[in-house]
């Protein structure tokens, strides 16, 4: 990047300076600290010598410095991280522009979570710092200067600031994706061709979504198989396990699991259940954390002035990738296209008095819904069954259009047949039935190619309920 003389080195350490007013004006100063120096423990940075960096600097070596902030988060085995920042202005430019990002090779959120819930059984898993895991040259190590004190000096009142180095990437490091799924696909081969184990490099691939891993399987025993070679697999590179476990409707946990974050969704292992969990807060968000507790149906709704801005907030707060709320959610679409198509609705004008009370019923609902979160069970395909026909429902009113997948499931043994909703899609449209019926023919065809590569399973029918109106049979026609 550059030598001293044109060094960013002043940015970082005035955002230093800054950052520790901010965390001893909030208290955070020892924690914020404390996980900081835990890389180091990590081996994920080390202190620089001022001898080292005058020997790197005087051989003309490029150097960078890049800032770091505190991130809350609800882990609670990490609730404080301290993030490096590598989009720090140097020379108008940043490292993180210079450096490629490489192609997208994570996979795809939508087809790991219908493999999540495909079989009976499932082995979870979480690699401990993932990224900080993957180990970088001596040039990146001055490239990520990073500027802070250890403990004993945060007693000093005017302390000098101490210089690390990054060791490994970080989550801010614009190619760290794509080297992750590198180093995982790395693991996979290490899988096959050590362990010669086809089945389960292919599923580390598959069924696994950055840190998060997570196989689905037909059998207990094979879950059991996996419980145990995870660690080998993942540890031929390095990488460490937080937590593995076997889940299933039938398994009876040795102790009670806490719910836990998996893919954005809370899992409760004890049940083998997902939980959707709705939120309603509209305050502003400080170090990723919303500054005010979510409302309740104890909350004063009295004061509360929705707006355009607020009722997009309301939708965009709700994650339902897989679509198991979408016809839930539906309502909250429908009124946010109604209130765009009415000119005087700037982002932050009060609705009028109609509008205002429909969206604080939606409110209402809302907050009903995040105290009695629904629940899915986590697998679609109960023990003993396999999957034998997908059952696709596609509809449309002027308004919207909505299509649902479900699985068709049978147990050779009983001859009893099962169903369970796979995912689901809506979509405002605004236009005629006819229309508007036949773009959901196009969405439902759509779908299900996505369903049949994610489950990858062979399927005897594929049965399509629709309903379609006279006018529209006469315009398809036509």
């Amino acid at each position: 990047m550059c030598i001293r003389d044109s060094s960013n080195r002043y940015i970082a350490e005035k955002l230093a300076v800054n950052l520790r007013k901010s965390l001893t004006k909030d208290k955070l100063l020892e924690v914020y600290t404390e996980s900081f120096l835990d890389m180091e423990k990590r081996q994920a940075i080390r202190e620089l010598t001022e001898e080292e960096m005058k020997e790197w600097e005087a051989a003309g070596n490029p150097i960078n410095y890049c800032s770091h902030h505190l991130v809350q988060n609800d882990s609670k085995t990490t609730p404080y991280r301290s993030v490096c920042n590598s989009s720090l202005t140097h020379n108008n430019t940043t490292l993180n522009a210079m450096l490629p990002k490489g192609p997208t090779a994570i996979s795809n959120l939508l087809h790991v979570l219908m493999r999540f819930r495909a079989k009976p059984f499932v082995v979870i898993c979480d690699l401990s710092k993932a990224y900080n895991t993957i180990k970088t040259s001596e040039r990146d190590c001055h490239l990520r200067r990073l500027l802070w004190y250890r403990n004993e000096d945060l007693e000093v009142e005017n302390p000098k600031l101490r210089t690390f180095g990054m060791l490994s990437m970080a989550f801010g490091d614009t190619p760290a994706q794509y080297y992750l799924e590198c180093a995982k696909e790395e693991v996979s081969n290490y899988t096959r061709y050590e362990m010669k184990d086809e089945k389960l490099a292919d599923d580390i691939l598959s069924k696994s979504y950055v840190d998060d891993v997570a196989i689905s399987l037909e059998t207990l025993k094979e879950a059991k198989i996996y419980k145990e070679k995870l660690p080998v697999a993942f540890g031929s590179y390095g990488f460490k396990i937080k937590e593995i476990f076997v889940g299933g409707d039938t398994v009876e946990q040795e102790a009670e699991l806490k719910q836990q974050s998996l893919f954005g969704h809370y899992y409760d292992p004890n049940k083998d259940e997902i939980i959707l969990k709705f939120k309603v807060n509209f305050s502003s968000k400080r170090r990723s954390q919303k500054t005010q507790p979510n409302l309740t149906s104890k909350s004063d709704l009295t004061n509360l002035e929705m707006t355009k801005r607020k009722v997009m907030s309301l939708l965009a707060s709700q994650y339902d990738p897989l679509g198991l709320a979408s016809v839930f959610l539906a309502k909250y679409k429908v009124f946010l296209a109604k209130l765009f198509k009415i000119p005087e609705y700037e982002w932050d004008v009060k609705l009028n008095s109609d509008n205002q009370k429909q969206a604080i019923d939606l409110v209402k609902q809302m907050i009903f819904a995040s105290e009695n979160s629904p629940t899915f069970k986590r697998a679609c395909c109960p023990e003993g069954y396999k999957l034998n026909k997908l059952i696709v429902f596609v509809d449309a009113s002027t308004i919207s259009l909505q299509v649902l997948v479900y699985g068709l499931y049978i147990s050779e043994k009983e001859k009893i047949q099962r169903t369970s909703l796979i995912t689901g899609k809506n979509k405002i449209t605004q236009n005629t039935v006819p229309r508007n019926e036949l773009q959901s023919l196009v969405a439902g065809h759509r779908l299900v190619p996505n369903v049949l590569e994610a489950l990858d399973e062979p399927v005897s029918d594929i049965l399509s309920l629709i309903h379609i109106s006279e006018p529209t049979r006469q315009e398809a026609i036509s």
